[in-house]
């Protein structure tokens, strides 16, 4: 759900931007949150904090993290290259046919609820500018709730950008991690399998 609180990174700026009155961040407040933390003079450039500088919800949570540890996120990755576990990747193995039937489905029960939530949020207590807009749907019901699209169309839509999203999840998963594929019909006793002999 869409937080209307998000909690942004305002401990070391002198003052708040006028337009964040509201306590919600955008992408326009950026400019302001890197000169507060410029001057702060722990880093020399917004790129030091160790993430893209243009993402803004990563840039919010490097601040936070450097200022409870006084720390960069860089400098910690270079710390701790190597997580202090072992990690067993397993996934269910869907046919494709059955993931987007999975997602139609999910989406259609989903959608009306989106649209009367950011019909309720939007312009009362939000502008529609806010990264939350960016998930999977809301950007679609943003477009029903202002009448740029009908619900139809925008339902279709986010079923497509879902399944869009499902295609790089199941390519990442394939060619980052070694993943171990599980058949749908014997996946919970081959994962109870794999996590015994694993430990």
């Amino acid at each position: 759900r869409i937080r209307a609180n998000w909690r942004p990174f305002w401990r070391l700026a002198a003052r708040r931007p006028a337009s964040s009155s509201t306590g919600i961040l955008t992408r326009h407040h950026l400019p302001a949150l890197a000169a507060a933390v410029l001057k702060d003079g722990r880093i020399s450039s917004i790129g030091a904090v160790g993430v893209d500088p243009k993402n803004l919800p990563r840039v919010v949570r490097a601040l936070e993290v450097m200022e409870l540890t006084g720390r960069p996120l860089s400098e910690l990755w270079r710390r701790n290259p190597e997580p202090p576990y072992r990690v067993l990747y397993l996934a269910v193995d869907h046919p494709r046919e059955t993931l987007r039937g999975r997602i139609a489905s999910r989406a259609g029960s989903m959608f009306p609820a989106m649209v009367a939530e950011v019909r309720r949020l939007v312009p009362a207590e939000l502008s529609g500018d806010e990264p939350a807009f960016r998930c999977l749907g809301y950007a679609e019901a943003l477009a029903c709730a202002r009448g740029e699209l009908k619900e139809a169309d925008g339902l279709r839509k986010m079923i497509d950008a879902t399944n869009a999203y499902a295609r790089r999840q199941l390519t990442w998963f394939r060619r980052q991690t070694p993943t171990l594929w599980l058949a749908p019909a014997q996946a919970r006793r081959d994962a109870v399998r794999l996590v015994r002999e694993s430990a």
